[in-house]
């Protein structure tokens, strides 16, 4: 059996050379993230059970990526989601997240010519 550092792929990744970290960990006051959701209601940290309620009918099983496929199963994922045409996430969001994409960006050790984005998926419940 050939020993691993023996192995051509781990001889390469074991050159390369990154100023970055593996993840990125931030936070931020709800405050800054105004969601209005299917024209119910602002969604205001921290959520109710009643707001949540309201959600329900604009809710649907959510799917999960495996390989190729989208996938629906709930011993998997038993989440609902909300999809993203129903939200509308408030300016204030755009001027909190800018800022910390540019700090996000540079803690990974991404190029500093290169641009960092972030978007809205879905919404789960």
């Amino acid at each position: 059996m050939e020993n691993s550092l023996d192995n051509p792929i781990v001889q390469a990744l074991a050159k390369l050379e990154s100023n970055g970290k593996f993840y990125w960990l931030t936070t931020v006051s709800p405050d800054h993230l105004k969601l209005d959701i299917c024209e119910v209601g602002e969604a205001i940290f921290p959520l109710t059970d009643r707001k949540i309620k309201k959600w329900l009918p604009y809710a649907a099983a959510a799917k999960f990526g495996f390989k190729d496929q989208t996938l629906l199963d709930k011993s998997v994922r038993d989440v609902l989601e909300i999809d993203k045409s129903q939200i509308e996430i408030s300016d204030s969001w755009d001027q909190t997240l800018g800022p910390l994409l540019e700090n996000i960006k540079s803690g990974l050790g991404l190029d500093e010519d290169g641009e960092l984005n972030a978007e809205l998926h879905n919404f789960l419940i």
